[in-house]
């Protein structure tokens, strides 16, 4: 009771905001290391003691506080994607060691042993499965449970983005390019990265982040960089990390007597091939389904014009029930000096099956294609 009434819940609170703070507030006050093996990293009493727990008693310590909050939930052992599935119809409890909380009131999820995820977001392979629920229940004074095999859902596509803004323009000399850029990052795409700013030390935090900025192009002149809504907690209302910065490089660009060529397909930096000579036998899968929508702009340099701005042009797509459901699809316009440059890659499912795996194929190097293109700018007769 001491402990819970530390979390200060708030009076009224409704189901979602009492299972936000009280997973919240566990994970900041309880160290949860698995390779702790004293009994205590599994008594309740000696966790809240201790501040220390491993997978099973940060487990036990949040279902504990759930029933004294009288949130219903049900256990989970997720039939992990990445790994060998548990089999429906052989009880092999050996099998089992991830445990997620399922909150039917909401439909969503906890892992109680995940210090740097939060509700509702897990590891996403341990969703778009199937998973044994366990139910509690009460048969006279005895406490038992019921199970059964069920999917375990994941966020929709519209919740996850890795999303890209680009402007870009020569310098006062034409000898280099300065980029200004941001990465704009939702759902699944921002989980991977917030737990910098939350465990890294400040210097190691500017390390990283400078690694991320240069995805986009290699160069350590890199400068106004700003973060926002790097909170763990913010993705509680999915709030956007944004990651921007000012990158000054050369290696994007080369002149070619009086012509200049322009990099522009490594904006969006490097990209997968996927080649492949012998007859597929499996599904094409990804982690989580998620767009990404990159906008790209380059200020054409006075004097000079585009002579191949149809390269940077792609379509490839595969539509499900008149939706989108794969592809990589890129777009240009040109007003007066500036080219606004539009793409949208989209994996709206988790799985495509064999029969959608040319297209898969196409969309995944239709990115490489367009990491390659260059534009070639001559000067105006």
């Amino acid at each position: 009771s001491k402990f819970l009434n530390a979390a200060n819940i708030p009076s009224g609170s409704n189901e979602t905001a009492t299972i936000r703070l009280l997973e919240d507030y566990m994970k900041n006050k309880i160290n949860i290391d698995d390779k702790l093996v004293s009994e205590d990293a599994s008594s309740i009493e000696a966790i809240i003691k201790n501040s220390n727990a491993n997978n099973f008693g940060a487990l036990r310590l949040f279902v504990a506080m759930l029933e004294a909050n009288n949130i219903r939930y049900q256990l989970v052992f997720p039939s992990v994607r990445n790994q060998l599935p548990l089999e429906e119809d052989l009880a092999n409890w050996n099998r089992i060691e991830e445990t997620l909380v399922y909150f039917p009131g909401t439909g969503k999820y906890v892992d109680p042993a995940a210090s740097a995820l939060r509700y509702p977001y897990f590891d996403p392979y341990w969703a778009g499965a199937r998973g044994f629920f366990v139910k509690g229940t009460m048969i006279g004074d005895v406490k038992t449970a019921t199970g059964k095999f069920d999917d375990i859902a994941i966020e929709p596509v519209q919740e996850s983005a890795h999303n890209m803004e680009v402007y870009a323009k020569l310098n006062a000399t034409a000898d280099s390019m300065i980029i200004n850029s941001k990465q704009i990052l939702t759902g699944y795409g921002a989980m991977g990265y917030r737990p910098l700013w939350a465990f890294l030390p400040k210097d190691k935090q500017e390390e990283a982040v400078k690694d991320i900025v240069q995805s986009i192009a290699k160069s350590e002149n890199i400068t106004n960089i700003k973060c926002e809504n790097t909170l763990l907690t913010d993705c509680w209302d999915n709030k956007p990390l944004v990651i921007g910065a000012t990158i000054h490089t050369a290696e994007l660009m080369e002149k070619a007597g009086n012509k200049l060529l322009i990099k522009i397909g490594e904006f969006i930096g490097g990209q997968a091939e996927m080649y492949q000579e012998k007859a597929r036998k499996l599904p094409a899968e990804v982690g989580y389904p998620h767009i990404l929508e990159r906008k790209l702009v380059f200020e054409i340099p006075d004097g000079y014009t585009i002579k191949n701005p149809e390269s940077v042009v792609m379509d490839v797509q595969h539509k499900k029930d008149n939706e989108v459901n794969l592809g990589f699809v890129s777009s240009y316009k040109i007003e007066k000096n500036i080219l606004s440059v539009y793409i949208l890659e989209t994996y709206a499912d988790i799985k495509y099956p064999l029969s959608d795996f040319e297209t898969f194929k196409k969309v995944i190097n239709a990115a490489a294609d367009f990491n390659k293109v260059v534009l070639v700018l001559e000067k105006k007769s």
